[in-house]
C-alpha cells in the first residue's frame, strides 16, 4: 500500500508538472495574442490617420483647383466682354 501511495504521489507530481507547463504555455500564448492585437490596432490607427490626411489633402487640392479654374473663367469672360466692347467701339 505504501508503494501504491508513493506511485500515486509520483503520478500526481507529474500531472502537476504538466499542468504548470500548460499554464506557462497558455500565458505565453495569451501574451503573444495580446501583443499581435496591439500591433494590429496600431496598424489600423495608422491607416485611419493616413486616410484622413490623404482625404484632407485631396479635398484641399480639389478646392484650390476649382477656385483657380473659376478665377480663370471669370477673367476669360471679362476679357471676352472687353474684347466685344472694343470691337463694338471700332464699328
Amino acid at each position: 500500500m505504501h508503494a501504491t501511495l508513493e506511485e500515486t504521489e509520483a503520478l500526481v507530481g507529474q500531472e502537476q508538472g504538466k499542468l504548470q507547463r500548460l499554464q506557462v504555455e497558455l500565458t505565453n500564448g495569451k501574451s503573444e495574442t495580446e501583443r499581435r492585437l496591439a500591433e494590429k490596432d496600431e496598424e489600423m490607427e495608422n491607416i485611419r490617420s493616413d486616410t484622413t490626411t490623404t482625404t484632407t489633402t485631396t479635398t484641399t487640392t480639389t478646392t484650390t483647383t476649382v477656385s483657380q479654374k473659376t478665377s480663370s473663367l471669370i477673367i476669360f469672360v471679362i476679357s471676352l466682354s472687353d474684347l466685344s466692347d472694343s470691337a463694338n467701339f471700332w464699328h
